[in-house]
């Protein structure tokens, strides 16, 4: 009896061993999985705002240009070139802030963010039967807030093709250039 007591401790303890093991290694796995998916967050987003701030930038500058052209001609259609400058330069503002912020992100940010949230991080990930129920519970994380901060790129961009597209084209045919833009506003 004592000897089956111990062979049965001896087994539950190897049993308990195994999976702790096997948990600690599948969150070790869980961990370099976010660890990469913020770095390559913010290597894209770090690509897109140099393309976004100068392509803007660009855009903006010619929609001033335009604008500037219709003020001194008294073109009766001023004022929608007039919002056209402020949208893009509220864009602008936007971008200069977005980019600021993931300019100042570097990988170890993303280890720090990673370090300091682990324990909710793999908490809300045992808990979450698949992954778009885990990334509804870790709303309001710093990890979840560096995400949607390295999305907003993208969705900036977005919304700066779009407006380009209406404002730059039918250059030619200022009329119609101008119809497009009232539009899109």
């Amino acid at each position: 009896m004592l000897k089956r007591s111990i062979i049965l401790f001896v087994a539950l303890f190897v049993f308990c061993s195994v999976h702790a093991q096997s948990k600690q290694e599948s969150q070790q796995e869980f961990v370099k999985k976010l660890y990469s998916q913020g770095i390559l967050s913010l290597s894209n987003a770090k690509k897109k705002c140099v393309m976004l701030s100068k392509n803007n930038r660009q855009l903006a500058s010619s929609m001033a240009n335009i604008h500037k052209i219709s003020k001194e001609k008294k073109n009766p259609s001023t004022a929608v070139f007039a919002e056209t400058d402020y949208l893009l330069g509220f864009l602008q503002e936007r971008i200069d802030d977005v980019c600021g912020r993931i300019g100042l992100a570097n990988e170890e940010s993303v280890k720090i963010i990673v370090a300091s949230e682990l324990t909710v991080l793999v908490e809300k990930m045992e808990r979450s039967n698949n992954y778009s129920e885990y990334i509804d519970s870790i709303f309001g994380t710093e990890y979840s807030k560096f995400l949607y901060l390295t999305a907003t790129p993208e969705s900036l961009e977005k919304m700066h093709k779009k407006w380009a597209v209406t404002m730059a084209s039918n250059r030619k045919n200022i009329a119609q250039m101008i119809v497009n833009i009232q539009k899109e506003m």
